[in-house]
């Protein structure tokens, strides 16, 4: 099967709380300067370092495309993004990948899931409103590895402070318009949280605008050395 890298149409905000951000901050174990898939200035992830990390698939014509980035909560659930998920397409055409470092180079330690069934937030109508995120069923228990197991969540009482430094996760464009290169080896990068107003004068356009809702949260510098967006 052919490996392809895509992007969902339309422009991604900062962060959608938890879809991206548990990659990083509930490690027992983040964010964007800029509205795209990518992670900027990240370096290579070593094997087994980020076991809950994963890749949603999308499967047409024999080909097999990485849509986003997840996490996984429990031996059933994945955590995602909402936009990353049509409701329009067929749940047979989603896979869930586990265990993998390098998306062009998959060895025993990776393991593709199909899915059960996909639940929305409520709040979620779109990527620019709040609730852009979602949770995914796999068809099966995950057997946990090495290389494989979930994150720990941090609880409703935690709060994350603007300057916080969050370790960011995926396979997203590495520039704008730039594709991570083979073997896609999978990137890790330490960033700060910043604050909602700040991050909203900073989105503030002359021909554009994005509203950061109370269920976002930005992260980056303000230089672009260093960013994530999911």
């Amino acid at each position: 099967m052919t490996w392809t890298m895509w992007r969902p149409r339309g422009d991604v905000l900062p962060l959608l709380l938890l879809g991206g951000v548990l990659a990083s901050l509930a490690i027992p174990g983040s964010a964007s300067m800029t509205p795209y898939n990518r992670i900027v200035g990240g370096t290579d992830a070593v094997e087994g370092e980020w076991p809950w990390q994963a890749s949603l698939l999308y499967t047409e014509q024999g080909k097999l495309y990485h849509l986003c980035g997840g996490s996984l909560i429990t031996s059933r659930w994945v955590l995602t993004a909402a936009h990353c998920v049509n409701k329009g397409y067929s749940l047979d055409k989603y896979n869930v990948l586990l265990g993998a470092l390098r998306l062009l180079d998959l060895n025993s330690n990776a393991v593709f899931y199909s899915l059960e069934r996909i639940i929305y937030h409520s709040k979620y109508t779109g990527v620019t409103s709040g609730g852009d995120i979602a949770v995914i069923k796999l068809s099966s228990p995950v057997t946990y590895t090495k290389y494989i197991k979930p994150i720990c969540l941090p609880s409703t009482s935690v709060t994350f402070p603007p300057g916080m430094e969050c370790w960011v996760t995926g396979w997203g464009n590495i520039y704008t318009g730039v594709e991570l290169p083979s073997p896609k080896t999978l990137q890790k990068v330490m960033t700060p949280l910043i604050d909602r107003a700040t991050c909203q004068e900073m989105y503030h356009q002359a021909n554009k605008s994005y509203t950061i809702l109370e269920d976002m949260m930005c992260a980056g510098y303000k230089e672009g050395q260093k960013s994530f967006c999911q």
